[in-house]
């Protein structure tokens, strides 16, 4: 593998791009099932996050792909195999050059404001997953903040998916309209549920209780519950 060069104009997307160790909030958006004040995230070689047991499952396909290109068609891959080729691809480029940062397969997916993280909630209702709340949640680890315009999708090229791979892992920017924050952030302290925002679906003017997520319309913070609490 090399490392490739870039004939672009680059910016700097955030100065503190990877942050080390200190304790730290972040927003997290729930998509799999409610969470509560004080809960305490963990994941295990037995307790994966999703995004790693969806690409993990579609590893030896992967293989195969880049073993036997002449038998896949790029236009026929399922979503879930396209983002395990662009997932592996830069994972390896990570373990090889970007050791430092944390894993994308292996991290809990957060934003460091509530405004990024209402807007990831809204970017997946429009996809059609289903939003039940967004948390504030407080740990230590390693983190982070990329540019989500450059999770490209994958192919049946694999040479061309490590490339794009550095793209990533550089924060390269071609064009300064097109910025999405997101931070991938590996706890080393559990990360506790902080403040737990509800949700409020605007279609029917109300607030959503954690067990009614949102499946259509608009994600919007209603504000945080009075008994919430620093954790200890």
């Amino acid at each position: 593998l090399k490392k490739y060069n870039y004939d672009i104009k680059i910016y700097k997307v955030k100065e503190d791009k990877l942050i080390e160790d200190n304790e730290k909030y972040f927003y997290h958006v729930v998509t799999n099932k409610p969470m509560y004040v004080g809960q305490k995230i963990s994941f295990t070689e037995t307790n994966q996050s999703g995004v790693y047991k969806r690409v993990m499952e579609k590893e030896s396909l992967v293989n195969d792909i880049y073993l036997h290109p002449e038998n896949y068609k790029q236009e026929d891959l399922d979503h879930h195999t396209k983002v395990a080729l662009r997932e592996l691809a830069m994972e390896e480029i990570r373990q090889k050059y970007y050791s430092n940062y944390p894993s994308r397969i292996k991290s809990l997916y957060v934003s460091t404001d509530l405004e990024d993280s209402n807007m990831w909630a809204n970017s997946f209702i429009k996809k059609g997953r289903v939003v039940y709340q967004i948390v504030k949640l407080k740990t230590t680890g390693n983190s982070f903040t990329g540019n989500a315009y450059n999770c490209f999708e994958g192919t049946t090229d694999k040479e061309h998916n490590l490339k794009e791979s550095f793209k990533y892992w550089d924060n390269i920017i071609e064009d300064e309209s097109k910025i999405i924050y997101e931070t991938i952030f590996l706890f080393q302290k559990l990360p506790a549920v902080f403040q737990s925002p509800c949700a409020t679906d605007l279609h029917i003017s109300r607030t959503n209780r954690p067990s009614e997520p949102v499946r259509n319309g608009t994600f919007k913070d209603s504000g945080f519950p009075v008994q919430a609490r620093i954790l200890s």
